[in-house]
């Protein structure tokens, strides 16, 4: 029977050549994998960061406007019309409250019965929210309303208490202004990156907005604080974190697409294929030569132990 002299030639080159196959594939899993870990909790807690950075600016604002409110209604002219004096004053300081922001709808101020007693601008709805009680109220009666549909524009109302000395409450401001415009929309994008959007919505989940027009809400844990991984509505896949905007009835949530987030792995993965194939490349020659200094000897005992075997005692290994 003759031994199979060529086979060990053939398989310890495909093993040696398999062996550096399968440790430079599970290097490069295990180095893909470690990265897209790594580039997936950076993402998260940038998101988280970022939604809570712009809840802060949010916050800024509403302070500012529930400041302005409260100023407002604190005025002489408006205390003095609520109590039953002359409207033209409080309703030519109206007007030019309205002329400096174009976001202001309408303003009113309305009577301790909710009459409107002066207005400049659009009417607005007879129900508005109470500036006194409620979550969304502070301790000096200034509130923000949530998001409201009003035609095509989402809108929102701010207001404050007309009060006397303090104490008697003779009425109250209440104006209706339109979500910031798609500039300041783009100057947020500009802040959390071309990629990452932006929501803001109520904290019910009732209304939504990119500041440009409504959406669907992101389908998030809106009481969690930290970043989540999702699938959006359209089937992506998406890291996105929410934040409660403080002494408001608003949330604020940014997410990007997890594809643009693990994008760097991808690339290193495709760097890492080239290499790896470089390396498979030389680690087979390297396997091939190496065998045959080892089969070559081998190689040569066989067949002097068939030599051998078959009477020819002449040969010499």
């Amino acid at each position: 029977m003759r031994l199979p002299t060529s086979s060990i030639t053939r398989r310890l080159p495909l093993l040696i050549s398999a062996l550096v196959v399968v440790v430079v594939l599970a290097f490069s899993w295990a180095a893909y994998t470690v990265v897209e870990r790594a580039l997936t909790i950076a993402a998260m807690e940038r998101t988280a960061g970022a939604s809570q950075r712009l809840a802060g600016m949010l916050d800024e604002s509403a302070r500012r406007l529930r400041s302005d409110m409260r100023r407002l209604a604190a005025d002489a002219r408006v205390v003095m019309l609520a109590s039953g004096g002359d409207a033209r004053r409080a309703t030519a300081m109206l007007d030019s409250v309205r002329a400096g922001s174009p976001l202001l709808i309408g303003i009113e101020i309305r009577d301790r019965h909710d009459a409107v007693i002066a207005r400049a601008g659009r009417a607005l709805p007879q129900a508005m929210p109470s500036p006194v009680g409620g979550a969304d109220a502070t301790a000096s009666g200034a509130w923000i309303g949530p998001l409201a549909m009003d035609g095509d524009s989402i809108n929102f109302s701010a207001g404050a208490p007309i009060l006397l000395e303090g104490v008697d409450t003779l009425g109250r401001v209440i104006q209706m202004r339109r979500v910031a415009s798609g500039q300041g929309a783009q100057s947020i994008g500009e802040l959390i990156g071309s990629r990452a959007t932006l929501s803001v919505g109520n904290a019910s989940g009732s209304l939504w907005t990119n500041l440009v027009e409504r959406i669907e809400g992101p389908p998030v844990d809106l009481k969690s604080a930290t970043a989540q991984s999702y699938v959006a509505r359209d089937g992506t896949p998406r890291i996105g974190a929410a934040a409660l905007i403080p002494r408001t009835p608003w949330i604020v949530c940014v997410d990007a697409p997890r594809s643009a987030v693990i994008a760097p792995a991808r690339a290193l993965m495709g760097n890492l294929a080239i290499i790896a194939l470089v390396i498979v490349a030389a680690g087979v020659l390297v396997g091939w030569l190496l065998s045959r200094q080892i089969t070559t000897p081998l190689v040569a005992v066989t067949k002097a132990a068939e030599g051998i075997a078959g009477g020819d005692y002449s040969r010499r290994v």
